[in-house]
């Protein structure tokens, strides 16, 4: 290497470069990219889900078109075999099958299929994104199973060395990596810290994604967006496991201005804007029960935070009820059933 190869020119007349997104404001394309969560929480479901969408060109999951409707898209599983259960959430997402490129991972019918490992198996990785056409997405999962024991991921310096080759490629070949992360153990704390391995893994990536539990419904999940570095972070999103037209999925509900750090440790609501909120709840269920999913939305459209709306939702004595009505099941906030409402609030 020579010191040309350290020297960029940089011209006062060349202009800035637009952010090239993936999905805006959730990933951007070129980088290396992490979602984080617990178990259970959806998150290979949310991967295919994504990865299905851009290879269709379908809406993103908050109505944004994706940016072109020819993506390839490329999935490192070591965990879920490719036969039973990565093919058929991909379909099942809408995905076009030729578009998906399965790079390792457990096979049925291929018995020398073997999961991916890096840095060994990078080379070949990187001969997979640079054959025509683009590949928008690489997803790679769990990204603890894809690095040898010999990688301590618990050190910042070993994990910024092991990602820093995908930060490169990612820059080159437009792609943006999406590894998925679990959770540590310790509980509590800021999202930005809850992932398992090094901080330097998150302060190494553009964008954390953070999967959790609606604090508020055990059914429902939230995507949550603690770290984005090229701009505004979006709205959290809501959205449930169940059967779609396809088949089985990712149902997205709407936002909710829940955030990553509420999904972690949920704490007690800034008193305020209590005064305002209170009355906005008030006015809103005066009609009758309201779905949990419309509340939310309507209240991050008014810049209510989720933790106040507990509170107020507490202090107003409003119900949350399962109900089944036209043949769906779904959570409403309401009144009390015995009639016993609250007085206006002044």
């Amino acid at each position: 290497m020579s010191d040309d190869d350290l020297v960029i020119p940089v011209r006062a007349d060349d202009p800035p470069a637009a952010i090239d997104w993936l999905w805006e404001p959730y990933l951007t394309a070129g980088t290396v990219a992490v979602l984080d969560g617990d178990p259970g929480v959806g998150k290979s479901f949310l991967t295919l889900d994504l990865a299905a969408r851009l290879s269709a060109g379908l809406p993103m999951p908050d109505g944004k078109p994706p940016p072109a409707a020819d993506y390839r898209v490329l999935v490192a599983s070591a965990e879920d075999v490719i036969e039973d259960t990565v093919v058929p959430r991909f379909l099942a997402a809408g995905g076009v099958l030729d578009r998906l490129t399965v790079f390792g991972g457990l096979s049925r019918r291929r018995r020398t299929a073997r999961p991916a490992q890096f840095p060994r198996d990078f080379g070949a990785l990187c001969r997979q994104l640079t054959r025509p056409p683009c590949c928008a997405l690489a997803v790679l999962d769990p990204m603890m199973a894809l690095f040898p024991a010999a990688v301590a991921v618990n050190s910042d310096q070993a994990v910024r060395e092991a990602l820093s080759p995908f930060a490169r490629v990612a820059a080159m070949t437009g792609t943006c990596f999406l590894f998925v992360r679990h959770l540590n153990k310790t509980g509590g704390g800021k999202s930005l810290y809850r992932g398992s391995g090094s901080i330097g893994i998150v302060g190494t990536v553009r964008n954390q994604l953070l999967a959790g539990v609606h604090p508020d419904d055990p059914d429902r999940r939230v995507l949550a967006a603690p770290k984005v570095n090229l701009g505004p972070r979006g709205p959290s999103l809501t959205y449930r496991l169940g059967e779609r037209a396809g088949g089985f999925g990712v149902i997205w509900e709407g936002p909710t201005n829940l955030t990553g750090d509420d999904l972690c440790r949920p704490g007690a609501a800034d008193p305020g804007p209590a005064d305002r909120a209170e009355k906005w709840l008030y006015r809103l269920l005066e009609g009758g029960p309201v779905p949990a999913t419309r509340v939310e939305a309507e209240a991050a459209a008014a810049g209510i935070g989720f933790r106040l709306l507990k509170v107020v939702k507490k202090k107003l004595g409003v119900e949350s009820r399962r109900v089944k009505r036209d043949g769906r099941e779904y959570w409403e906030w309401g009144w009390p059933e015995n009639g016993l409402w609250p007085l206006a609030p002044l």
